[in-house]
């Protein structure tokens, strides 16, 4: 079934708010996990059930965003088949700056806390 341009954006946006939504979702519910008073192994149990359940939902928004775009955004990459080897290596070393970019502003936050006296 194949559906317009203009209706497949707005799914893809859909499922880009829906996705960011539940990954708030999830630090919110880390959060309270953290911030718990009582410090028994039942609740960690429960709220470790509810955060499987959580990213299983993560897990099929992304995945069905991804299946939808023809071509990830984030680094410009087209998707191809498993045949389709001319541009995978310049696709995963796009992919893995990309990463890279958005993970060294958490890394320069770790060495600047380091040499923080304790």
């Amino acid at each position: 079934m194949k559906i317009s341009q203009s209706a497949q954006s707005e799914v893809i946006e859909m499922l880009h708010q829906t996705l960011a939504t539940v990954i708030e979702l999830k630090t919110y519910i880390k959060q309270a996990q953290w911030n718990q008073q009582i410090n028994f192994y039942q609740p960690h149990a429960i709220y470790d059930e509810i955060l499987a359940i959580v990213e299983e939902y993560i897990n099929f928004f992304a995945a069905s965003k991804v299946s939808l775009s023809r071509v990830d955004t984030k680094t410009n990459c087209p998707k191809s088949s498993l045949n389709d080897s001319s541009n995978t290596i310049i696709c995963i070393k796009n992919r893995i700056t990309a990463l890279a970019t958005r993970l060294e502003p958490y890394a320069q936050l770790l060495r600047d806390t380091k040499k923080l006296p304790i």
